[in-house]
């Protein structure tokens, strides 16, 4: 038997022997089919089926009743996934669909859920997002197969005490609703994993939240809880706990009986002091103290030797312990816009320190310890006032990434050139005036940004980054180019916007993978004729220049953009040439 197959189609119609994806049906009330598979697809009107031998519906969306005419009951087993998001009535005989285990109404319209879908033994997964529900009823404690259930975005205000009867539930989300205090039945859900609370009304978490000891994560943020229960430490199976801009000024000393705690996020919250018993979470993965109100952190913090994340973002007058160095498995330091007094040596014990963001800091030095972080692959540093690198930076030959963007640092190091893994170096509005020879040996190096500093000259080694695909120039106090230039056999982006350039080297011509080259504001009068063995470049800005005509050379190129000004004139060989090849010319 030949089995036909339809995809994301809109149709009136159904035929037997089809597996149908994505498909929406506007059908006649009734239709008779077989040996059909309907996934993901969405019936836009009241349909009934005479009969369905060997059917199959999965997450399909009923926007308005379904119902099997002259059919036994056994037959809606069917039916396993029933989305009916965004619609106004369920099936009025939901109840028959028994072997139904996946809700979808999110965006439901009516105010009330229908008491028959309680009646859904087998129901594992039920959303009721951003719907119009506004009370569940008491029967919702039947569901006893139930292990999800979705109340996000709802207008809901508290839940029926028989919410404790559904033992099989795994996940509660209660996030941007109007909930403002738990029922105590709340304690007898055995199997809850995740309950999120994010958003609530909620200002008091009941003592009774000890007895959820299946609990794994707890996000209680962007609420008025104003502070945790002592019993909060009996959750000894939890593993992430959210507190972002809650109200909870201090945690209770029972924090540190957390023993599986892998996610502490208390970002933009009150607290202006941890407790020394944090250091007793040694399952911490990450901790995040963004925007808080401490400028010191406890000498504890030196025991989480399971802390791979540390965030301290927007921290004000911070002093980082001597202990910090203790956190040998710290794989990422953010400290980006923190009032940083200094970073103490300590910092070059991180041995697995694999990222280091100091980006808008007021951190004005780094340690020469900096340099034994043999890890470390990414350090940024842009908008901080770091005066200058020590040479101690060449010692890490793992970094990948340097970015040191707006700060005041005038010159790069010598010990640069020992960055042999280095893929960007980024120094654009910086004071930088000159580069040393030692460039030439980031043999890696891929992108090099010099836009607006007082660079006045390249080295002849820039030639030798044979892997620079994309070097920026822009703004710069540049006069000339090496023929050396020509030598950068990847290079694919060339920036030279806004320079005292005036001409371009002969070389510029063996550039071959050159996909883009601006030379706009620059004093380039004319383009040599070695600019038509540019094979790949495509994008050419030529606008604010004294230029006034082009090389006939230009007919070799596939260009897809050409800028130009008014002035330019195009020669009929050239003008005949851009329009063959559909080139977008802007003057």
């Amino acid at each position: 038997m030949q089995y036909n197959k339809v995809k994301s189609k809109s149709l009136t119609h159904i035929e037997s022997n089809t597996f149908y994806y994505d498909c929406v049906f506007f059908l006649d009330t009734f239709v008779t089919i077989k040996n059909c598979t309907f996934d993901n697809c969405s019936f836009r009107t009241a349909v009934g089926f005479y009969d369905a031998p060997q059917c199959h519906f999965i997450n399909c969306n009923f926007s308005q009743s379904v119902f099997f005419s002259g059919m036994p009951d056994e037959k809606y087993t069917f039916i396993t996934h029933l989305k009916t998001a965004h619609s106004w009535e369920m099936p009025k005989n939901i109840a028959q669909f028994s072997s139904l285990t996946h809700i979808n109404m999110s965006g439901f319209t009516s105010l009330l859920l229908p008491v028959e879908l309680c009646q859904l033994s087998s129901l594992q997964y039920l959303n009721l997002s951003r719907s119009k529900i506004r009370t569940l009823p008491p029967q919702i404690g039947q569901l006893s197969s139930l292990r999800h259930l979705e109340l996000d975005h709802t207008e809901i205000t508290e839940l029926p005490p028989e919410i404790g009867q559904l033992s099989s539930l795994q996940r509660l989300d209660l996030n941007k609703t109007q909930i403002t205090v738990l029922p105590p039945q709340i304690q007898n859900l055995s199997s809850l994993q995740h309950l999120d609370l994010s958003g609530t009304k909620i200002t008091e978490l009941l003592p009774e939240v000890e007895k959820l000891s299946a609990l794994k994560i707890l996000d209680l943020s962007y609420t008025a809880l104003s502070e945790l229960p002592h019993q909060i430490g009996a959750l000894h199976s939890l593993e992430e706990l959210h507190l972002v801009e809650s109200k909870v000024a201090s945690l209770p000393p029972t924090i540190g009986q957390l023993s599986s705690l892998e996610r502490l996020n208390l970002s933009y919250s009150p607290l202006n002091v941890l407790p020394k018993e944090i250091g007793k979470l040694n399952s911490l993965h990450e901790l995040s103290l963004n925007g808080i109100n401490i400028s010191e952190l406890p000498m504890e913090i030196g025991n989480l030797s399971s802390l791979e994340e540390l965030s301290l973002l927007r921290l004000k007058n911070l002093r980082l312990p001597k202990t910090i160095g203790k956190l040998s498995s710290l794989k990422k330091l953010h400290l980006d816009e923190t009032e940083l007094v200094y970073l103490p040596p300590q910092i070059g014990q991180l041995s697995s320190l694999e990222r280091l963001n100091l980006s808008q800091s007021t951190v004005q030095q780094l340690p020469r310890q900096i340099g034994q972080l043999k890890k470390l692959w990414e350090l940024k540093l842009w908008q901080s006032s770091l005066q200058s690198l020590p040479k101690e930076i060449g010692q890490l030959r793992s970094l990948k990434v340097l970015n040191i963007d707006e700060t005041p640092i005038t010159l790069l190091p010598k010990e640069i050139g020992q960055l042999s893994s280095l893929h960007d170096l980024w120094a654009s509005e910086t004071q930088i005036a000159s580069l040393p020879t030692e460039i030439g040996e980031l043999t890696n190096l891929k992108s090099l940004q010099l836009n607006n500093t007082n660079l006045a000259i390249l080295p002849c080694e820039i030639g030798q980054l044979k892997n620079l695909q994309e070097l920026e120039l822009s703004d710069t106090k540049l006069t000339t180019l090496p023929p050396e230039m020509g030598k950068l056999a990847n290079l694919e982006r060339l920036l030279l916007c806004e320079t005292n350039i005036e001409e371009l080297p002969q070389e510029i011509g063996q550039l071959s993978k050159l996909k883009a080259l601006s030379l706009e504001g620059t004093n380039v009068t004319k383009l040599p004729a070695t600019i038509g063995y540019l094979t790949s470049l495509r994008e050419l800005c030529l606008c604010g220049t004294p230029m006034t005509s082009l090389p006939k050379e230009i007919t070799w190129l596939t260009l897809e953009s050409l800028y130009i000004d008014d002035s330019v004139q195009l020669s009929d060989e050239i003008q005949q040439d851009l329009e063959k090849k559909k080139t977008y010319v802007s003057s």
